[in-house]
């Protein structure tokens, strides 16, 4: 279940970053828009963060085996922690590239998100296994 929340809010980040992109061309195409170049830095952030990192980490999380001794939920607390720490990251740090707001929030929202990545990572290597440690095929 977290990993549809973790899809479903990146492809949302894809569609308001992808928004906010077409904006700026429109910008730098014909000059509408003009207060569309205070948020380039939203931009970036929902594109990179919010979309690409959190499907990497929502995908990752649904196709890594998990172990046998693991229950189903047991996992899902530090999950749910990772989703909002990253969408509340991605949105901290987007306020924080606003130059009418303080900097240090960006600084805070980029600590959130490297915080959810880490702690994904720590999760992640004990779910890591090799197929069939006994198998020794050598492809032709």
């Amino acid at each position: 279940r977290v990993s549809k929340w973790l899809i479903r809010a990146a492809l949302l980040q894809l569609l308001s970053g992808a928004m906010l992109g077409a904006g700026y061309l429109v910008f730098k195409a014909e000059g509408w828009f003009p207060t569309i170049v205070t948020h380039l830095g939203t931009h970036q952030e929902q594109m990179l963060v919010g979309w690409m990192v959190q499907l990497v980490i929502g995908v990752a999380y649904w196709i890594l085996p998990r172990p046998a001794e693991q229950a189903a939920d047991a996992s899902a607390g530090v999950m749910w922690l990772i989703f909002w720490l990253l969408n509340v990251g991605v949105l901290v740090a987007s306020l924080g590239t606003d130059p009418l707001l303080p900097a240090w929030l960006l600084l805070v929202g980029r600590v959130a998100e490297t915080v959810a990545v880490v702690l994904f990572a720590r999760h992640a290597w004990g779910r890591q296994r090799a197929y069939r440690a006994g198998a020794r095929t050598v492809l032709v």
